[in-house]
């Protein structure tokens, strides 16, 4: 029967209808592509975390198997194979390189996750109708499992190096003085295992069973985002982990993460806990706190009303685990704070050998030294240890598997060693979530460009911070003592991270962990999808211009940064293949460079950063004025003698830092002033210092900055004039940070009043910023009198009589200098942050007496000063106090002061913070005069000046004997 017009139509109707729908739906998946991936990836890592927490509490069950537990059973293969289907998106995404998805692949990947999310959604929501089967087991029985599960897990898995850490919580948790004890350290450190360790002391059949009525284990879920609804969600899961492990009745519905969970849900739901552990002793265990909790809306009693000698005589004890130290002390755990190091080389190599096996080592000879280096590429990190351990444990007999993992270790490629790729990755996901949870994009940047830095590198704060500004991370809208400010907080989050390590004795120095910057390396690689985006090849011995060809051709057109620096390269060659998205090149610290190529350069023509510092070239290229992009120019402590003309074409240069250049000579005349946009210029301590004070109209002068458009913000130099001192200090549109004083004529008696010091350079103002000041050369000067003035000369000049911001003073070959001294004022109130104080070759000075009043002084230097018997005389004039005291001084050096018979005159000083003492070349100091303190880690020194002190009493050389290191003659 032929169709009717009605049906038809009604038939074209629906068939449009469907042909809409598809197409919306189709839109829909390439539009949101993204999204689906990254919802997927989120709600798959809530079900992991749901899911650990299952598989625990079914380690923990009776045996035989309760009743019931097949639903269980069935929703964790469910979920661990929603897991892998999620990861295998996850992966085709990656791979197909973002930026080139076509609408079919993106609509592929976006129909895919979007099934899977709504799969991993009903998952998650059947979680609930699981806890009648998971709650059938007794408190007892579940601790009982929990001790096998504990014992289970330390025999499949060596555990070293913890008793020292387990016995200093063991102590917190028994004594009233701590309520949280805090574990923290960097990721794969061991300390979840350490948490494991405590758990396993009081469970069942264990001494200390009967201090608690319950001991709570309970995993904080990690969020990526720190929204307030996402928080009170977090809390709403611990508390159901928590009343599980109390054996409590369900708390309610789980709120969905997007509904809002009121803090008036949350202290109803809290309630029945807070009821159950205020009349019991209890432990309580949080893993992996990524944020301060409030213990309070959990449920948790207030610790502070039961430790101290309270009137409650029940124990109630934290103890968390963190990356964070921030997150530790802001969860009152600071006293009882517990910093997990990496393994000494001697348990590093216990762990190595159990996970490698002690016969694959022994099974070739070569294996056995290539065991050791690939051991101490590992950093002593347990989990590294664990991981490339196991991966070689298969390659006996043949040594080429092990120098190939070595190498591959070397250069941070771990994800290429044979046999342990998804190991590899999987471990450093494991790290990476600390840099995920880093504050800002901002503070991610400057972490991964650490990493351009060589393996086993001391980084100074103040180059990393120059850096920074220099790739312009953090400069911008900010002051640039802001800049300056931020760059310090950035470096202490990541110290609290745990992705920097301060230095062991320098606190002006960071380091990175070999394994941080493998990861480092690897997300700045794409998480290893892009090799070479980042061409890292730093103090790995680079010599010759072929090897230096070598490692540029493994360079690709994608490559972005590329660090050499700290080789032992000689030349560079003059062809190479061009590189046009490179923006960053990092030459420093090669101290056999002699020339640049100016060719070599044009390889690289869209370059903003180049850093030539710390060679021994004497000129730059002409061709640097092809480099119109860049921004940031260092040829510190270099041997150039004179800047070319070209230099002023660089427009868009931002920073030129030129400091301890002590063979440069000439800088045209036009050139600075041609540089408009110019931020920051360094030549402190530069041998260019007469700034056209010589009558010279060829160079460079003072008043050449008077020109420009826009002001310097930072501004170091060297001069040796008075009339240049004076033309500086009188304009204000510099901010003077760094000045060198050298060969400036001055009479022998120097006395500095607040009158004289203004009219001398017009007012006080310069010295407000000025944080480094070095002097230098002046051979006439004896006597230097600071002197506060009467309250009628400080009125009238400036109110600012001081140098606030000055944290680094240095005298230099001031060869008839006798004496420093303050008058009606202190030296701490002229130098309030003097952090650092260097004499070095000032061989008629007799005593520093005026450091001993300065409040913040962290470092004394003392140095070829011949006449100086003593470092405080306290029979002179100057000193007015009883308290011999140097608060905050860390490190004391002393060399070469060859009539120093004494530290004190006639009494000893007392160095609270002292932490390192080095002491060469003083054969007459015969009494040390230190006594042991708590923060002493080094006394450096020869061995014979050693063995000829005279003590006071024996016994305190027996105890100083352990921090005596050699240090030669």
């Amino acid at each position: 029967m032929a169709a009717t017009g009605a049906e038809v139509a009604a038939v074209g109707a629906a068939l449009s209808c469907c042909f809409k729908c598809c197409c919306s739906q189709f839109e829909q998946y390439v539009v949101e592509a993204d999204k689906y991936v990254s919802d997927l990836q989120s709600e798959v890592s809530k079900l992991s975390a749901m899911g650990r927490d299952v598989q625990s509490r079914v380690a923990a069950r009776a045996r035989p198997p309760v009743s019931g537990m097949g639903s269980v059973d069935n929703w964790l293969k469910r979920s661990a194979a929603i897991d892998k289907e999620a990861k295998r998106v996850s992966d085709d995404y990656a791979a197909m390189c973002l930026p080139r998805l076509n609408f079919w692949s993106r609509y592929s990947i976006g129909r895919r996750a979007s099934r899977k999310l709504h799969k991993a959604r009903q998952l998650v929501q059947q979680r609930e109708s699981l806890e009648d089967a998971l709650a059938a087991s007794s408190s007892m029985t579940r601790s009982r499992g929990r001790y096998e599960a504990v014992q289970e897990r330390q025999i499949e898995t060596m555990v070293v190096g913890m008793d020292p850490y387990l016995n200093q919580a063991l102590r917190h948790i028994d004594g009233d003085e701590v309520g949280v004890i805090g574990i923290c350290g960097m990721g794969g450190v061991g300390k979840t295992t350490l948490l494991r360790k405590i758990l396993g002391e009081f469970l069942p059949g264990k001494e200390r069973n009967k201090d608690f009525h319950k001991v709570i284990w309970a995993v904080v879920y990690k969020k990526s985002t720190a929204t307030v609804d996402a928080m009170d969600n977090d809390i709403a899961r611990l508390q159901n982990d928590i009343a599980r492990e109390l054996g409590l009745p369900p708390l309610g519905k789980m709120p969905a993460d997007d509904d809002d969970c009121s803090k008036q849900v949350l202290q109803q739901r809290a309630q029945p806990i807070h009821e159950y552990l205020s009349t019991r002793n209890f432990l309580l265990l949080l893993d992996d706190l990524w944020s301060p909790l409030e213990l309070k809306s959990i449920g948790i009693p207030d610790l502070n009303s039961t430790c101290g000698g309270g009137v409650s005589r029940l124990k109630h004890k934290v103890v968390l685990t963190s990356r964070s130290e921030a997150v530790c002390g802001q969860m009152k755990a600071a006293p009882g704070l517990i910093d997990v190091q990496c393994l000494n080389d001697d348990d590093a190599w216990s762990l190595f050998e159990f996970n490698a096996t002690k016969q694959t080592i022994e099974s070739h000879t070569a294996i056995g030294r290539l065991a050791r280096q690939v051991m101490s590429e590992c950093q002593g990190l347990p989990l590294a240890l664990n991981t490339i351990g196991r991966a070689l444990s298969t390659k006996s007999g043949d040594p080429k598997p092990w120098k190939e993992a070595y190498e591959k270790l070397r250069n941070a490629r771990h994800s290429e060693i044979t046999g342990m790729e998804k190991d590899s990755a999987a471990m450093l996901h494991r790290i990476k979530i600390s840099y995920d949870y880093l504050p800002s994009q901002m503070v991610k940047d400057c972490f991964l460009s650490c990493s351009l830095w060589p393996e086993d590198c001391y980084i100074e704060k103040a180059k990393l911070i120059e850096c920074w500004l220099g790739l312009g991370f953090i400069a911008g809208s900010f002051g640039i003592d802001d800049d300056m400010d931020i760059g310090m907080n950035i470096i202490t989050s990541l110290n609290e991270a745990h992705l920097l390590d301060p230095a062991d004795d320098d606190s002006t120095k960071v380091r990175m962990h070999d394994m941080i910057r493998a990861m480092s390396l690897w997300i700045s690689s794409d998480c290893g999808e892009t090799r070479n985006k980042w061409l890292v090849k730093a103090g790995i011995g680079i010599k010759t211009e072929q090897r230096v060809a070598e490692q540029w051709h493994k360079s690709s057109p994608d490559t972005e940064r590329v660090s050499l620096m700290e080789n032992l390269m000689e030349g560079l060659p003059a062809e190479l293949p061009r590189r046009e998205r490179l923006k960053v090149l990092m030459l420093q610290r090669n101290s056999s460079l002699q020339v640049v190529p100016g060719s070599f350069l044009l390889c690289a023509p869209l370059l903003t950063y180049l850093d030539l510092s710390n060679t021994i070239i004497k000129e730059v290229p002409a061709e640097i004025g092809e480099l119109h992009d860049l921004q940031y120019l260092n040829l510190s402590e270099s041997y150039i003698e004179k800047l070319p003309t070209e230099l002023s074409s660089l427009t868009q240069l931002r920073h030129l830092l030129m400091s301890a250049t002590r063979v440069l000579g000439s800088i045209p005349f036009g050139i600075l002033s041609k540089l408009g946009r110019l931020e920051i210029l360094d030549m402190f301590e530069s041998k260019y210092s007469s700034w056209g004070g010589d009558g010279n109209d060829t160079l460079a002068r003072i008043d050449e900055f008077d020109v420009r458009e826009t002001f310097l913000k930072w501004l170091g130099i060297t001069l040796s004039s008075v009339e240049a001192l004076q033309q500086l200090a009188r304009r204000r549109i510099f901010s003077t940070r760094r000045l060198c004083l050298k060969r400036i004529s001055s009479p022998p008696s120097l006395h500095l009043l607040p009158s004289g010091l203004s009219e001398l350079l017009g007012d006080l103002d310069m010295l407000e910023s000025l944080q480094e000041f070095l002097v230098m050369n002046c051979t006439s000067l004896q006597q230097v009198i600071i002197d506060g003035g009467s309250d009628g000369d400080r009125s009238s000049s400036s109110s600012g009589y001081c140098l606030p911001a000055l944290e680094s003073l240095q005298l230099l070959s001031l060869n008839k200098l006798e004496q420093i001294q303050f008058q009606r004022m202190a030296a701490g109130d002229f130098f309030p942050r003097l952090r650092s104080l260097k004499i070095i070759n000032c061989q008629k000075l007799r005593n520093v007496n005026w450091a001993l009043y300065l409040p913040h002084l962290l470092q004394l230097e003392l140095q070829f000063c011949g006449a100086m018997e003593t470092l405080i005389d306290d029979t002179a004039n100057e000193i007015v106090q009883d308290d011999h005291t140097f608060p905050l001084l860390k490190m004391l050096t002393i060399h070469s002061l060859k009539r120093l018979t004494s530290l004190c005159s006639s009494r000893s000083i007392n160095f609270p913070a002292l932490e390192v003492v080095s002491i060469t070349q003083c054969s007459k100091l015969t009494q040390l005069g230190i006594r042991p303190q708590g923060k002493l880690r080094e006394i450096r020194g020869g061995e014979e000046w050693w063995r000829g002190l005279q003590w006071e009493e024996a016994s305190i050389q027996e105890q100083l004997q352990p921090f005596f290191r050699f240090l030669g003659r």
